[in-house]
């Protein structure tokens, strides 16, 4: 039977090393009889095995040099027959997709209905995301914004707004920097409370921090020297997904993401 010979480089990764066919215990006739049987069941179509060697056994092939054993011995020396196995294989069914809600306590809906929301707009490879995060829930969630005018971070927090509203929290007050002075007339269903000039709203400036490490941290496990505006943009979403999809230090639940 074939084989394949799996090696590691020396970068530690599995490759290919050689394909070999195991002709032990065959002759070199029989061995190119085989190979001739493997190139008529091609030029007919690719039946099965079973169908060729019924065929080729019975005659029904005319003027056919192949007989059942060759077709026997093509399929112990190469295998089964790949082009046709490709061919009726099958679209296997996709997974089902089975709804999985956690239950939330109603007591932590009642104590912190109202949520205090920070923001602020991190560069990372000179790309801009719009970094939120709530204090007591401790979430934080990031979008990419194509561009920084007082429209996209409009659209950006309103959607972080909506988010927020949609599991039965209300977002009262937002905290952010200078930046955002541009959008205390647009968000007319909450608070703006905007900070001094050259200060910085700390808990965002914290995670901000925390995310940026993290996607450091998976950088360096890259073998790329550069990365491209897409691998950066799900690179950061990658890093946020998982540092909030376990309970959060210091926050108000224990056995809770805030996701």
């Amino acid at each position: 039977m074939p084989y394949i010979d799996l090696r590691e480089n020396h970068e530690g990764r599995m490759m290919v090393q050689t394909i070999r066919q195991n002709y032990e215990g065959y002759t070199k006739k029989e061995v190119e009889r085989a190979k001739l049987a493997k190139k008529v069941q091609g030029r007919i179509g690719h039946p099965t095995d079973r169908n060729f060697e019924n065929m080729v056994s019975h005659n029904i092939l005319k003027n056919c040099p192949v007989t059942k054993p060759d077709g026997t011995n093509s399929h112990a020396i190469f295998g089964p027959e790949l082009p046709g196995t490709r061919g009726r294989t099958a679209r296997r069914p996709p997974i089902r997709v089975d709804e999985d809600y956690v239950e939330v306590p109603r007591d932590f809906y009642e104590l912190h209905k109202f949520v205090t929301l920070t923001a602020d707009v991190m560069y990372v490879n000179g790309l801009p995301f719009l970094v939120t995060f709530s204090r007591n829930i401790r979430l934080a969630t990031v979008e990419y914004l194509p561009s920084r005018t007082a429209y996209q971070l409009t659209e950006n927090i309103s959607k972080v707004v909506k988010l927020y509203a949609r599991v039965g929290f209300t977002i009262r007050t937002t905290l952010m920097d200078m930046e955002f002075e541009k959008l205390v007339d647009r968000l007319d269903h909450i608070e703006v409370n905007t900070t001094a000039a050259r200060e910085h709203v700390g808990d965002i400036e914290r995670q901000i921090r925390v995310i940026k490490e993290r996607s450091r941290a998976v950088v360096s496990t890259l073998p790329f020297s550069h990365l491209h505006k897409q691998i950066v943009i799900h690179l950061v979403y990658f890093a946020v997904l998982w540092m909030h999809a376990f309970p959060a230090k210091n926050g108000i639940l224990d056995k809770l993401s805030p996701r």
